[in-house]
């Protein structure tokens, strides 16, 4: 899956988006004697965190403010994520954010060590690009308002575990919820959330959902099942 061009403000696509950034400023710089290698080194550096970052964010994993590396894989080594790279190999980078960012106290780089950093970097953003954007999940209704498909766009980005089918319909309930706290009951985009919930192309995974929760959920969710349960004409989770 291809992450979006305007990705939602810092969900894991946008982390991915500015990692290809970074690698691209990078490859772009590296023949350039008026550029400086050790600069070109920071962006793969960058590269390679934000990358991290943003496959850990796919998956709920928490992470500090830090350029080091080895936190960073820690982390997702810890969350079982599959990675593929030898410690060392990424490890290497992390002085590039830092150390050799500013003038004096680092040795020159050199055009190897340069093209070593940005090849890491781009095995990197490749793994991330896998393990963020794993499915393509095709909707079968079109969204019309752009908040609105941002906004399901957001959820489908971030959450994991739950069966292909079922995402558009977790999305539409999220959004649905999230605009009616912002918008109120006449916010037109909860309007157009429950229009593609009840829709032809959704009903049949919209009664799978309520199938498998039963009446195991809250009282606001329990009440909003009943109240598409009447527009729908059929009662849900039964």
């Amino acid at each position: 899956m291809t992450p979006p061009a305007n990705p939602p403000p810092g969900g894991p696509h946008d982390w991915l988006r500015h990692a290809e950034s970074d690698l691209h400023l990078a490859r772009l710089g590296k023949d350039d004697p008026d550029v400086m290698r050790n600069q070109l080194a920071f962006h793969a550096q960058q590269a390679a965190e934000k990358a991290i970052k943003g496959v850990l964010l796919r998956h709920a994993v928490r992470f500090p403010r830090t350029h080091d590396l080895e936190a960073l894989t820690e982390l997702a080594r810890l969350a079982k994520l599959s990675w593929p790279f030898a410690e060392d190999e990424i490890d290497a980078l992390t002085p590039y954010a830092v150390e050799t960012r500013y003038p004096g106290g680092y040795a020159e780089i050199t055009k190897l060590e340069l093209e070593s950093a940005i090849g890491v970097a781009e095995r990197v953003v490749r793994w991330a690009k896998e393990l963020a954007c794993p499915t393509e999940i095709s909707f079968p209704v079109q969204i019309r308002d752009p908040q609105l498909r941002q906004a399901c766009e957001r959820t489908v980005g971030c959450v994991q575990g739950c069966p292909p089918d079922q995402l558009p319909v977790l999305a539409l309930l999220d959004a649905w919820h999230w605009f009616r706290l912002t918008e109120g009951d006449v916010s037109p985009r909860a309007a157009e959330a429950i229009e593609h919930l009840l829709s032809p192309g959704l009903r049949p995974a919209l009664r799978e959902w309520y199938r498998r929760f039963g009446d195991d959920m809250n009282e606001n969710a329990l009440e909003f099942r009943n109240r598409l349960s009447r527009l729908a004409g059929e009662q849900f989770g039964h």
